[in-house]
């Protein structure tokens, strides 16, 4: 039963959320991409997806980031750990709130 239990937890936890992406979104993207609220509708899940992919050790939307003199504010965070753990949580809150998904009430 214990083991059971065990990995229940991990598998809610390992899980991506969407109320943890928006937390994140808030701390950390919300003052350089204002629009918060449409943010996620500028592309398709499919888009989203694709920025996700590692290329080079990162993926492609830190690659965006860190070479792009205007994102400076963003480069510790993209080369952070917290980062590598909270991406999945951005990508699910960013496919979710897309524009081939549906309405889009909140994204911040």
């Amino acid at each position: 039963m214990r083991i059971f239990l065990l990995v229940c937890t991990f598998i809610i936890q390992s899980n991506a959320s969407v109320s943890q992406g928006k937390l994140i979104y808030a701390k950390e993207c919300l003052s350089c991409h204002i629009n918060g609220k449409y943010f996620a509708s500028t592309k398709k899940a499919k888009e989203w997806k694709h920025l996700f992919i590692k290329k080079d050790n990162k993926d492609k939307l830190a690659n965006l980031h860190l070479n792009i003199e205007e994102a400076k504010e963003s480069w510790s965070y993209f080369n952070s750990q917290d980062y590598s753990h909270q991406k999945k949580h951005l990508k699910n809150l960013l496919q979710k709130y897309s524009s081939d998904r549906g309405k889009h009430n909140s994204c911040y």
